[in-house]
């Protein structure tokens, strides 16, 4: 109890800030409502190295499915 009565109310302040400042940009943070710019190909990218299915990875496009068969055979 000694240490808080050390701490003086700046401390405090910063403290509660940064918890509401992280607690707002973690929120919600793994559903995004869509994919924008880099993150369209690298999340399903980081998706199939995880051993996900390309379904399951959102693989939809004819481009993407091609690489996908080449990645594959590349591998293979």
């Amino acid at each position: 109890m000694r240490f808080l009565q050390r701490l003086n109310k700046p401390v405090y302040m910063l403290l509660a800030v940064a918890a509401i400042a992280g607690g707002l940009r973690f929120w919600d943070l793994g559903y995004p409502e869509e994919r924008v710019f880099d993150e369209v190909y690298y999340s399903k990218d980081a998706c199939l190295y995880a051993g996900y299915s390309p379904k399951t990875c959102d693989i939809s496009s004819s481009d993407e499915k091609y690489w996908v068969k080449e990645r594959d055979e590349v591998g293979s």
